[in-house]
């Protein structure tokens, strides 16, 4: 059958099943075993081929299809990751997104626009080129922060995320994780220019079009437009540039985001600590571990920002 998925492909990718395992323990295990019959059931419905499974999976199964004759893109989560979001997040954003064709809530899968040539930001970062990939993350903050708030929506205020700290009570340093939430608080109080977020808006959801750029996977949230800024201060997490000490990179990146960005500096500086803090606990509640590198940096933005 044409749209059978290769079983040593799974078997093979080990940080993308590893990660559905370690998150999700024996749903993981269900999900990945019936991932093949599930695309099988999502190609009859929406007419796609199966060409090519996309590389560096993470937390869910994107790949590469054949529908109505162009290349457009699966994506198949596992229901915890509600793909919902995402879908009405990247409808809203139009022209700054791939459009959707097909969303199906029960199997948790978007069929998309394929993006060409679809090559990360962090390719320039790659390059030796962050800081021109800093002011094109500046340009996107900027066209984003005119997005309206559909009147009815799924998503969360930024203001909810703060409980999701509590998890690194007793595991992560105690003042800078009070630090964290007493900002938090503080950044999410006033909701007077709240608009739509990405969420997530960093290098590897970046992605090239002709000769502009998309973006892809976003969270989806409310809260005000400077909390864009959170994600890419720490990203991309594998290959950060190492050119210079970290405490330099840092600031390097905040003086172009200062200079590039109608915001206020200070609230800049705080969502950038906030939102690192926070995908710790993120991770802390995945995989039950904190990873040095996310100390290192948390500790150097401590003291650059504040």
């Amino acid at each position: 059958m044409k749209n059978q998925l290769n079983p040593n492909y799974l078997q093979h990718n080990t940080y993308f099943t590893d990660n559905i395992k370690k998150i999700y323990l024996e749903a993981g295990h269900q999900w990945l075993a019936n991932l093949p019959k599930r695309i099988i059931t999502l190609s009859e419905k929406w007419d796609f081929e199966l060409t090519q499974v996309m590389p560096e999976l993470s937390y869910s199964f994107v790949a590469l299809v054949k529908y109505q004759n162009k290349p457009a893109i699966i994506k198949i989560a596992p229901p915890e990751q509600s793909l919902a979001r995402e879908s009405l997040c990247l409808s809203s954003f139009q022209k700054d997104s791939p459009a959707i064709f097909h969303f199906d809530e029960q199997e948790n899968a978007i069929l998309m626009e394929y993006i060409y040539p679809g090559k990360p930001l962090k390719n320039l970062v790659q390059a030796g080129q962050d800081d021109q990939a800093t002011v094109i993350i500046c340009d996107i903050i900027r066209e984003l922060r005119f997005q309206n708030i559909p009147k009815q929506h799924p998503f969360k205020h930024m203001s909810e995320r703060v409980a999701d700290l509590n998890i690194l009570i007793g595991n992560f340093d105690k003042k800078l994780l009070d630090k964290a939430i007493h900002l938090f608080r503080e950044l999410t109080a006033d909701r007077s220019a709240d608009i739509m977020l990405h969420g997530d808006l960093h290098h590897d959801n970046i992605i090239s079009s002709d000769n502009n750029w998309k973006i892809i996977d976003p969270h989806g949230y409310i809260g005000e437009p400077t909390a864009e800024v959170g994600a890419m201060i720490r990203n991309p997490y594998n290959c950060f540039p190492t050119d210079k000490p970290l405490e330099k990179i840092l600031e390097r990146r905040l003086f172009i985001l200062k200079d590039e960005l109608p915001y206020d500096f200070e609230r800049i500086q705080a969502w950038c600590y906030c939102i690192s803090v926070l995908s710790v606990a993120w991770t802390y509640e995945g995989f039950k571990r904190i990873n040095d590198s996310e100390i290192a940096l948390i500790q150097a933005l401590n003291q650059v920002c504040f």
